[in-house]
């Protein structure tokens, strides 16, 4: 099978036994046909399989070598379970939306994981609003999960963003400026997405609140953000000023496109975790959409050293106001995480409680 620029025109069929060993989830050994548009010059065949039970989601390289193998299983060492699959998921695969998709493919097919979890969970539809959608791609591959299931998208979904020229799903959509107050015709959602946007957003915690107030009872937020708080982000800080992910921002409207000038909120972990305490979420836990090799080696090298500094903050922290440092333990306890230190992305899941 050619890999390269030249590929065969014909589908592929890969047998159940052709997948041993090559699984990142292992819940499912699916049967699939892998179309070459599929296959890139890696080798590395990204499968989804939408079924009444599941959305199986496996990704598979074929060309891993030995090395790169038995470094990814040493650095699986230092991880919880939860993050093993970021640290698995590779980079340079073909994702499974059909619509462009500006935000990093790994932090879609997380976001996209998380909605389904919950869909799963809930066993039934729920009401979704994705703010900040874009193109509609995440939406659209929610939908088509919909449709599998006998529920129709357009009664439960919806999307929103402030220009709708760029929206391409077949979805219910309404503009919205988001430093303005969200105005649904008084309607709730049971999982409101905000995937890479509120680093954009000028007043952040207002549109945390009236996420919180659009929310059902029981409902659930799923964030995103690029993660400036990684071990090679630190080190950029120290030598140049500036974090990664956050180029000098720039006030022209017009400008907002194009790479990172529209980042203008480099918060760490601690002040996004006020956010949500703010807003009115008591149930938040982190995760992050994949692990970088390179970051998590530094991390892990440097780790003697993350925790005399750990150790410091809790105990500094702890002596100004014990009471403040109890609302905060959550995200002290993340800031020198190797997920933190390591994660490409910063993904919370905020519940709120009834």
């Amino acid at each position: 099978m050619e890999t390269g620029s030249e590929i065969e025109t014909e589908p592929v069929e890969i047998k159940v036994d052709d997948l041993q060993g090559y699984s990142r989830f292992e819940r499912h050994k699916p049967t699939a046909s892998i179309q070459p548009s599929m296959i890139d010059r890696r080798g590395i065949l990204y499968i989804t399989k939408l079924c009444k039970e599941n959305s199986i989601f496996n990704v598979l390289d074929l060309k891993r070598s030995k090395f790169e193998t038995i470094q990814v299983n040493m650095l699986s060492f230092f991880l919880s379970p939860q993050d093993k699959a970021a640290l698995k998921r590779p980079r340079g695969y073909q994702t499974p939306f059909s619509l462009p998709i500006k935000s990093p493919k790994a932090t879609n097919l997380t976001m996209l994981e998380m909605v389904i979890e919950c869909l799963e969970e809930e066993k039934g539809p729920l009401h979704i609003l994705d703010i900040g959608c874009g193109s509609g791609a995440l939406l659209q591959r929610i939908a088509d999960y919909y449709r599998e299931q006998g529920w129709d998208p357009d009664k439960y979904l919806m999307g929103t963003d402030m220009d709708e020229s760029f929206f391409q799903a077949n979805i219910p959509f309404q503009t919205s400026e988001l430093t303005e107050p969200l105005n649904f015709q008084m309607r709730t959602f049971d999982l409101i997405i905000t995937m890479e946007v509120l680093e954009h957003v000028r007043s952040p915690y207002t549109l945390l609140e009236e996420i919180f107030a659009t929310l059902n009872p029981n409902g659930k937020l799923l964030f995103s953000i690029p993660n400036m708080m990684t071990i090679i982000s630190r080190f950029s800080f120290l030598f140049t000023g500036r974090f990664q992910h956050y180029d000098g921002p720039s006030s022209t409207p017009e400008d907002t496109h194009i790479g990172g000038l529209g980042h203008i909120n480099p918060f760490p972990i601690q002040y996004w975790d006020y956010g949500f305490r703010y807003a009115g979420f008591t149930d938040v836990r982190y995760r992050t959409d994949r692990i970088k090799r390179g970051a998590l080696f530094f991390a892990v090298l440097l780790s003697p050293l993350m925790w005399v500094g750990k150790f410091l903050l809790h105990r500094q922290e702890h002596k100004k106001d014990s009471r403040i440092y109890q609302q905060n333990l959550r995200p002290f306890r993340e800031i020198n995480s190797l997920r933190n230190l390591a994660g490409h992305g910063l993904v919370a899941i905020c519940t709120k409680t009834s």
